[in-house]
């Protein structure tokens, strides 16, 4: 296995080149080491959050709690990879939030996340079925809204996932030591 080199300025005085051998790839460090993990823990701790308040409020959701796990666990896995290939395209951290806000907003807005699709023109219906977001707003609100079987949320949770291979994929690829 070839490991990468990280090469850093030392701040002493010593004579040595900087460099240090680290035992794992870029892939093994964004899905294994922290970033991934961390921000999926993260975004499962709110879905909790947020079936608590519904809980609190007697908000009446027929859902397959077990469905809109799994929905959840995929849905941010995507989003996170999305983040972090974001993250590894910008060139610093003055230009990862107006990247990301570039590409996620009007994500959002053609998704069917605030509007349903129905709405929008024919062309445009067309279009919104290869932006990532939309699976996971059809497979929330058929698990919220239609109490919908795992069969039935199938093919929105295969596209979830393999939208997430294609964007972990290339957020290892443009992923810098630096």
């Amino acid at each position: 296995m070839a490991w990468p080199i990280k090469c850093q300025l030392k701040s002493s005085a010593a004579l040595t080149d900087g460099c240090v051998q680290l035992p794992f790839t870029s892939g093994q460090l964004i899905i294994f080491y922290g970033d991934s993990l961390y921000y999926n823990l993260a975004a499962q701790f709110d879905d909790d959050g947020c079936c608590r308040y519904a809980v609190l409020f007697h908000f009446n959701m027929r859902v397959d709690w077990l469905l809109f796990s799994l929905m959840s666990v995929v849905s941010a896995m995507m989003m996170v990879g999305l983040g972090l290939l974001i993250g590894g395209w910008a060139k610093n951290e003055n230009q990862s939030a107006p990247l990301f806000n570039l590409i996620s907003f009007p994500m959002m807005f053609l998704s069917g996340a605030f509007f349903p699709l129905s709405f929008f023109p024919e062309w445009l219906r067309g279009v919104t079925q290869f932006i990532p977001m939309t699976p996971i707003t059809d497979g929330f609100r058929l698990i919220m809204t239609e109490h919908a079987s795992f069969i039935e949320v199938l093919p929105q949770i295969g596209a979830v996932a393999a939208w997430t291979l294609v964007i972990y994929i290339a957020a290892i690829k443009f992923f810098r030591w630096e």
